[in-house]
């Protein structure tokens, strides 16, 4: 039999000693308790740490009413007024999924005016590394605008508010491709986000013309777990890869730029470097994604 004796309580004006008999059976009960109840906590928050979200838009298709200087609905309006399309300002190309879709403009020549849009993520998008697709294109055909001779671009930023320019996450190359193209963005947030903003992105000075961008058909923003191998070569790393949306179902097929095929969504890699990897989905449909990978 042992006895535990507790200290008074510090508010009690008199104090009393409070003891409790206690054999050395229920004790080693009490610790074995205690220590399950430790591990079982420690390995729920284990789990809910290595959990990867997958953050999905609300309204990704861009449906909405073709009206000028609006966006469709969960999406907002950001600086100057984006136009739902077609069928404004002389646009009268097909949307590449759905019925409708958002163009934005911007000063060709570095000024200030500039279109775009936000959205609230369902959740932070925590540091790491994502990838998302999203269709683009140019235009020639504003009516209220020179576009002739410029380009088209389209910076992705995460932000805290609508609108908040917070980090610029991707920005595409500059490109004049009047018929849609879909592009594979990975973004590697430094800081926890849960807005993202669109805009064209001012990229060099054409003019007095405008910078345009068309968008349609985004896909979900996924997360790539990437392990990074030990500067010194002792340790691999590997890349695991959630199977993206905008594929059609399995068997998927990735091939790697180390010369790797293979039906398994994860590779290992011994150095770090730049990785590609193409994704093709049982009716042949392909997506390419590009990583940098560091060394630990």
């Amino acid at each position: 039999m042992i006895t535990i004796c507790n200290s008074f309580h510090p508010k009690e004006l008199f104090p009393t000693v409070r003891c409790l008999n206690l054999n050395r059976s229920k004790i080693h009960l009490m610790k074995t308790r205690s220590l399950l109840f430790t591990g079982l906590l420690a390995l729920a928050t284990h789990s809910m740490a290595q959990t990867p979200m997958i953050y999905c838009w609300l309204n990704p298709s861009i449906e909405g009413p073709t009206l000028p200087h609006v966006v469709p609905a969960n999406w907002l309006s950001c600086y100057g007024t984006p136009d739902t399309q077609p069928g404004n300002w002389g646009i009268s190309q097909p949307p590449s999924h759905g019925s409708s879709y958002v163009s934005f403009l911007r000063e060709g020549n570095g000024s200030t005016y500039k279109e775009g849009m936000s959205q609230l993520l369902n959740g932070f998008l925590n540091p790491g590394t994502y990838v998302f697709t999203v269709d683009l294109a140019h235009t020639t055909a504003y009516a209220t605008a020179d576009p002739m001779g410029c380009y088209s671009s389209l910076a992705v930023y995460g932000g805290n508010s609508p609108c908040h320019e917070g980090e610029l996450l991707w920005e595409s190359d500059a490109f004049t491709h009047t018929n849609w193209e879909t592009y594979s963005v990975v973004i590697k947030p430094t800081s926890p986000w849960n807005y993202i903003t669109f805009y064209p992105q001012y990229l060099y000075n054409c003019g007095n013309g405008y910078i345009n961008v068309m968008v349609d058909n985004l896909t979900c923003i996924e997360p790539i777990e990437i392990v990074n191998p030990a500067c010194d070569g002792s340790t691999a790393g590997s890349i695991t890869i959630t199977p993206p949306s905008a594929l059609s179902g399995p068997p998927f097929t990735y091939s790697w730029s180390t010369g790797v095929i293979t039906p398994s969504n994860t590779i290992t890699i011994l150095t770090a470097g730049t990785y590609t990897v193409v994704i093709s989905d049982s009716s042949g449909k392909t997506i390419t994604y590009t990583f940098e990978v560091e060394c630990d």
